[in-house]
């Protein structure tokens, strides 16, 4: 992998992004999110608006770009394909659901999307069964189904049947959007745009490494960075235009890893790339993100009533606690999973 390193730089970079973005949500105006402030900020919405269209984008374009990889250096059957991706992630997806999600949000008695407060231990291992009870889970969901349908038809990925495959990608686009938006299971409702991000990532293999190679360091930034800032800007319209949703959603994974692929050339990255902290980062990148939760909530629950009135005290307490209590659970976890006492996970 040494050779896609700014792929790991962008995930890394996405990741804490994404705790970036539920940091800010208190303040802002997502109707899904479960708990808010008695007052929103501008400055959080305009920058949500942006890390709404960039984050998960990042992580379904890398995992396509990886597919790829992996089909290019090993030819697996479908089965095969089929049980090394739920092994990936349905497994950690119910396991944590089990044994983190349920109970602590149960014992919090945290209203989240799927569960309503007051709901009980058992309603709520019922709702998580049925797909419904996620909260940060939901990711690994949808994108369990949308890598399903790539398996399927890995065919259209080859370089000979790219623009075919890209053809394909948007009916199976309109076919999510238009007849699974009310599945309210599974998160199947939610596959349609990750469709084309998961596809736009495969079929970006094939430029990688011309594009690195004869595009300048300084270039790759220059070009990306200011794209990226058209795009933050352009991310404000998302509320009244989807389709500027979708396009953003699929071009800013784009932007963002010719600027990782830029970065990872500068000999400060390099060495930061080298380290034991990134490997953490990166061995565990799984992990990191699903146990940022309930921390949030619960750093929430400490820091508002006392810093509440300055947004951006109260959003860096949060995020120094999610990446504190993150930090120690993905450690306990890990010595749990390696110790010679306990059965290999």
């Amino acid at each position: 992998m040494k050779k896609y390193d700014y792929i790991d730089l962008m995930k890394t970079v996405a990741m804490f992004m994404v705790m970036i973005a539920h940091c800010i949500l208190f303040w802002g105006n997502n109707i899904f999110w479960p708990m808010r402030a008695d007052h929103e900020s501008a400055v959080a919405i305009f920058i949500y608006n942006f890390f709404d269209v960039a984050c998960l984008p990042i992580f379904v374009f890398a995992a396509g770009f990886l597919f790829q990889l992996s089909l290019q250096r090993k030819k697996y059957g479908t089965v095969e394909l089929i049980k090394k991706r739920a092994l990936r992630l349905l497994v950690p997806c119910f396991v944590y659901g089990a044994l983190w999600v349920v109970p602590l949000y149960t014992l919090l008695d945290i209203p989240v999307f799927g569960r309503d407060k007051g709901t009980s231990l058992i309603d709520g291992y019922k709702a998580m069964l049925l797909g419904r009870f996620a909260d940060v889970n939901w990711f690994l969901l949808m994108l369990f189904w949308v890598v399903l349908i790539w398996i399927l038809c890995r065919g259209l990925l080859i370089r000979e049947r790219i623009l075919l495959g890209a053809v394909a990608a948007l009916i199976f686009f309109f076919i999510a959007h238009f007849g699974l938006a009310g599945v309210d299971f599974y998160k199947i409702s939610q596959i349609d745009i990750h469709i084309l991000e998961y596809f736009t990532g495969a079929a970006f293999f094939y430029v990688a490494d011309d594009l690195k190679e004869k595009m300048g360091t300084g270039v790759k930034i220059s070009v990306s960075a200011i794209a990226l800032a058209v795009c933050v800007l352009a991310a404000q319209l998302i509320a009244e235009y989807y389709i500027v949703a979708c396009v953003l959603r699929v071009m800013i994974p784009v932007f963002f890893v010719i600027l990782a692929m830029g970065l990872d050339e500068l000999a400060a990255v390099r060495r930061f790339e080298a380290t034991k902290a990134n490997e953490w980062i990166v061995k565990n990148n799984l992990y990191i993100y699903l146990f940022q939760a309930p921390g949030l909530y619960v750093g929430y629950l400490i820091f508002y009533p006392v810093l509440g009135k300055s947004v951006p005290a109260c959003v860096l307490a949060i995020l120094l606690f999610v990446l504190i209590t993150d930090w120690m659970m993905v450690s306990v976890f890990n010595y749990v999973k390696n110790s010679s006492f306990t059965p290999k996970l």
